[in-house]
């Protein structure tokens, strides 16, 4: 299991968070939350990162004005979420490339990381399906969310 990490040092990177009740569809046979909900948590929380800006309230509007298609997923898990937790989603962009955003995600519960995780999202074109560059007013609006003091 990879080394525990600070949550209040993990937390001042953050700004965003959504809040998921765990369902009982969502746990396996050892009663904890089935690891590959995990990539859908994480999923559910960088979809509401990018709402904020306007961007993905419909597949129209995903298809038309801002494709980005998964190219990497990663998670480390350090302990389980159960049925009925309440579990904070917290989604960041560390990075951002010409074509590309490096979202990292952290699932916390009850003040404890229960993992963390990071997607590379690349921006493609709807009807080449190869990467472009993210429109510069885009990157300008994840930058300024992203250095606010907020």
């Amino acid at each position: 299991m990879p080394k525990e990490i600070d949550l209040n040092q993990e937390l001042s990177k953050f700004k965003h968070k959504n809040t998921f009740k765990i369902h009982f569809h969502q746990i396996d046979a050892a009663q904890i939350l089935y690891n590959v909900e995990y990539f859908k948590l994480f999923e559910n929380g960088r979809i509401s990162y990018m709402q904020q800006f306007n961007l993905i309230h419909s597949i129209e509007q995903l298809m038309n004005d801002f494709l980005v298609m998964t190219a990497h997923n990663d998670i480390d898990y350090f302990r389980p979420a159960r049925f009925n937790d309440e579990v904070e989603i917290w989604t960041r962009i560390s990075e951002i490339r010409n074509s590309s955003l490096i979202f990292e995600n952290l699932a916390v519960c009850k003040g404890v990381i229960l993992a963390k995780g990071s997607t590379v999202y690349v921006h493609v074109d709807s009807k080449t399906q190869r990467s472009k560059p993210v429109p510069p007013e885009i990157v300008k609006n994840f930058q300024e969310y992203e250095n606010s003091n907020n």
